[in-house]
């Protein structure tokens, strides 16, 4: 067996696989054995079809060139393995000299990871830190978060008397080009809320809402937003019939030391607003953090000359397309009501998603240097603990937590802690050397 390597470009490479005839012939035992596992043939049992049977039904050629392709994909894998070769896709594989009996040898191209010849990655991140701004939580942030809180937990109760500004009110309508004939229903809907005075889309019901009551119905005339969902409707005139179904009053509750004792483990209203500030200033230094990282890997790209490999760029578009879907679905609408209102294909989406998608396999690869050349290790039970955190986490969300892909939450706590490592050595920094 000899395998000689050849480098096409940075992200290929060509592997000449030479096999001997006696690298082929000890496979062919196991090959008879998987096809004749399930092969019937009259006067033999399933399983217990001679060799030369077997060879006599399909062929001498045919199972040298399988037992071949058996030697071709251990030779290949310990190979990689020895020399630590960063395989991205599975190979692209053709014989290029079968002799029956006798030699063969295949030519293998395989997708590589490109070589990163990284800058003084460690100044860059002393550099930037410097930029890095203290947080500050302040009140106009903490009166806004309250006033949501209190919103949250507003109680309707049904009154008996006329529509009027700041109630709310609860319609049955119909909407109709012409006519409110059934051929002519553009839309409707039960039981939509108006908030009198503040409805932003039909907004005419501001003022026709007023004076009505629970059982009243009434018809008016609309236009459509010219940001309206339905892109032909844009602008457009149309009918709309009402129907009352209820009249509601908003109470909210008082702000005070018994409302922050409801909400859980509060003692007073003091300790709720030490406990909002202490949320909102974690999560605007996490938004810094993110922000000073996302500079760092620009400085960082900016320097390396490297095309992320195709393979990686179409698999990461694949996720970031499949992460718009999702997030669309949850908003009740479909993709394809999604395109229609943005009035754009999917491979126009994928066209402009595709810088982002090149700048992320970048990132990933440039964190994966750091990785390797600081040498970083997790630790078992660090991978543990935070395989276990988003486990937890993940089975709120999934209706069956045991259909959830271990080995891929495995591989993304793995990525989580090498990036938290990268970044808490970037951020430190090293004054020694000049950037590149």
């Amino acid at each position: 067996m000899n395998i000689s390597q050849n480098k096409i470009n940075a992200n290929e490479l060509e592997l000449k696989i030479s096999l001997q005839k006696e690298d082929i012939q000890h496979n062919l035992p196991q090959v008879a054995s998987d096809i004749g596992k399930d092969l019937e043939v009259p006067g033999f049992r399933k399983g217990k079809v001679p060799f030369e049977v077997i060879e006599q039904k399909f062929g001498q050629e045919y199972l040298y060139e399988e037992a071949a392709k058996i030697s071709l994909k251990d030779a290949y894998a310990n190979y990689i393995i020895e020399h630590k070769i960063d395989v991205v896709d599975q190979p692209e594989v053709n014989f290029s000299k079968f002799v029956l009996d006798g030699d063969v040898e295949f030519i293998a191209k395989v997708k590589i990871l490109p070589e990163v010849d990284l800058p003084n990655y460690k100044k860059i991140g002393q550099e930037v830190s410097k930029e890095k701004k203290a947080m500050t939580v302040e009140d106009k942030e903490l009166q806004d978060t309250l006033k949501y809180i209190v919103e949250s937990r507003a109680t309707y109760t049904s009154i008996d008397e006329p529509g009027k500004e700041g109630y709310i009110a609860e319609i049955d309508y119909i909407i109709s080009k012409a006519s409110l004939d059934t051929d002519n229903i553009i839309e409707k809907q039960e039981k939509y809320r108006v908030v009198i005075g503040q409805e932003p889309i039909f907004q005419e019901l501001n003022k026709e809402l007023i004076g009505l009551k629970k059982g009243d119905e009434k018809e008016i005339t609309i236009t459509f937003p010219s940001d309206y969902i339905e892109k032909d409707l844009q602008g457009t005139t149309a009918k709309m019939k009402i129907t009352v179904k209820d009249i509601l009053e908003k109470k909210l509750p008082t702000l005070d030391d018994e409302f922050a004792k409801s909400l859980g483990e509060f003692e007073n209203m003091s300790s709720l607003q030490n406990s909002i500030k202490d949320g909102i200033l974690k999560e605007k230094e996490n938004n810094e953090n993110e922000r000073i990282r996302s500079l760092i890997l620009s400085k960082i790209r900016e320097k390396i000359k490297i095309e992320p490999p195709e393979s990686l760029v179409t698999r990461e578009l694949d996720y970031m397309l499949e992460d718009i879907k999702h997030r669309i679905m949850h908003l009740g609408f479909t993709f394809e009501d999604y395109l229609k209102q943005i009035n754009k294909t999917e491979d126009k989406i994928r066209e402009e998603l595709t810088k982002d998608a090149k700048q992320k396999v970048l990132d990933a690869l440039i964190v994966r240097e750091i990785v390797k050349r600081e040498n970083i290790v997790i630790e078992p039970k660090e991978l543990n603990d935070k395989i276990n955190e988003l486990m937890i986490a993940l089975s709120y969300q999934v209706e069956d937590p045991t259909k959830i892909d271990k080995e891929s939450i495995k591989s993304y706590a793995q990525e989580l802690y090498e990036n938290e490592k990268v970044f808490d050595l970037l951020l430190k920094g090293d004054s020694k050397g000049d950037l590149k």
